[in-house]
């Protein structure tokens, strides 16, 4: 309960997944080893980081 209140009090955007994202804008990228990371979660159990580098622009928060 605590939890779903804070969510709510911290208005957060609606949620957003890769499945819907539009990898065509930039032509150069390969969307594979994201989808990898997106379907093994493995990674977040060992707490290990995933970093996103790219110019300005290209929409890497994508709010």
């Amino acid at each position: 309960m605590r939890l779903k209140r804070a969510i709510k009090e911290a208005q957060l955007p609606a949620v957003k997944s890769l499945t819907s994202f539009e990898f065509s804008h930039c032509a150069d990228f390969n969307p594979a080893p994201l989808m990898q990371l997106a379907d093994d979660a493995s990674w977040l159990d060992k707490a290990t980081n995933c970093l996103i580098f790219g110019p300005s622009g290209i929409g890497k928060t994508q709010r």
